[in-house]
């Protein structure tokens, strides 16, 4: 202002659920014993999260359901579908949704 004072303005945050979907790395990454897995969608639509060892075989789903627009947290505690765990090693999380399928590598170290 010319007389010397100031105005300030206060910042506002807002959660705008992305235009497409986004797969988050994992994190930790290398992890023992568990990671943790974000996602984020536009919308509510039917989403599937699925981990798979290096020769394709399903591990683990981790999510089957209707996620809600915006961002989603996940846990995978390095288990199967059995409930016994996973031996060292490289696997695949693999969101798909609607017409969109992304895919991320992680690490477990035992």
């Amino acid at each position: 202002m010319p007389d010397g004072s100031e105005t300030l303005s206060r910042t506002v945050e807002a959660q705008v659920p992305p235009s497409a979907f986004v797969l988050d790395q994992n994190f930790p990454n290398p992890f023992n014993p568990i990671t943790t897995i974000r996602f984020a969608g536009p919308k509510d639509v039917a989403v599937r999260i699925v981990v798979h060892d290096v020769n394709g075989k399903t591990v683990a789903t981790l999510f089957n359901g209707t996620a809600p627009g915006g961002e989603m947290e996940l846990q995978w505690n390095g288990r199967d579908t059995a409930g016994q765990p996973v031996g060292t090693g490289i696997y695949f999380y693999r969101l798909m949704a609607g017409n969109q399928t992304i895919t991320r590598k992680m690490l477990l170290i035992k």
